[in-house]
């Protein structure tokens, strides 16, 4: 009877240990010992896995998108979290991408705002750039393991808020005029987004988003209207939204990417504000 006793007490302590293990994995908040938090710096960035070490927990947040003067905000960077696996003594790339505050995108891939040639004032900012883990520098889809889309740039009021970046596909930017689709569509996970449809004559096209890029806004020359918005980076950018008066649009959402290594992963749109940033614990 004791023996039997021992035996249901061990089996309690195992079912209680793969019960959490099991919760720990579901709601991919495991409760590991060492965390480390990797910000943007604008520059790449390495980690290298330590002994013994062959799983590791990420999490990816892209950047947003630059917002607009006018008071609308950029596209939220996406955020990809989940198990990884991983070789003790392999050193991981770690591209943590920005949040611009002009129209020149920051590190990480976005794409260019459009502006004005005869007013500096009349601009749409960049679009956000992507974060992700790779195998080396510089980053490719083949050696990507795991990507966090950024999100496109706002527009003046005529249009709005940027494209959300996440997901298996990125949200579209905000404009729409006379029927016309102003806005960047979101990129997806096999091509980028496409560029917003040029109406206003006075400007240039916008271009689409491509692979990890974001596509750049248009640009209105002579008159005074804002450029379009740029699209947030992404594993495929969002596209850049149409300069212009009423007809301005806003960029959109780059997508996100687990690879073949990533465990239980999972890719939601539209959670972060400003840069971007990489958690591993391990």
């Amino acid at each position: 009877m004791k023996n039997r006793i021992i035996i249901f007490a061990i089996l309690l302590l195992n079912l209680s240990a793969f019960a959490q293990l099991t919760d720990d994995f579901l709601t991919l908040s495991p409760s590991l010992p060492n965390k480390i938090t990797f910000s943007y710096t604008g520059a790449n960035q390495t980690w290298t896995v330590p002994e013994n070490v062959t799983t590791i927990f990420v999490e990816v947040y892209g950047a947003q998108g630059g917002d607009h003067p006018d008071g609308f905000i950029g596209g939220k960077g996406g955020l990809v979290k989940g198990y990884m696996v991983v070789s003790p003594g392999s050193t991981l790339s770690l591209t943590v991408g920005g949040k611009p505050t002009t129209k020149t995108p920051v590190y990480g891939f976005g794409g260019n705002g459009g502006s004005c040639t005869s007013d500096n004032t009349k601009i749409s900012n960049a679009g956000g750039g992507l974060s992700c883990i790779s195998t080396a520098f510089p980053i490719s889809h083949s050696n990507v393991i795991v990507v966090a889309g950024g999100g496109g740039s706002s527009a003046t009021g005529y249009s709005g808020n940027g494209g959300n970046a996440g997901g298996s596909s990125g949200s579209d930017g905000i404009g729409n005029y006379g029927g016309t689709p102003t806005r960047g569509k979101g990129g997806t996970l096999t091509s980028g987004g496409g560029a917003g449809s040029q109406y206003d004559p006075n400007s240039t096209a916008p271009t689409a988003g491509s692979a990890l890029k974001g596509g750049n806004g248009g640009i209105v020359s002579p008159n005074t209207w804002s450029g379009g918005g740029g699209g947030g980076a992404g594993y495929y950018g969002g596209g850049g939204g149409a300069g212009g008066g009423n007809a301005v649009g806003s960029g959109g959402g780059g997508s996100s990417y687990a690879g073949p290594s990533m465990i239980g992963a999972t890719n939601t749109a539209g959670t972060n504000t400003g840069h971007g940033k990489i958690i591993i614990s391990y």
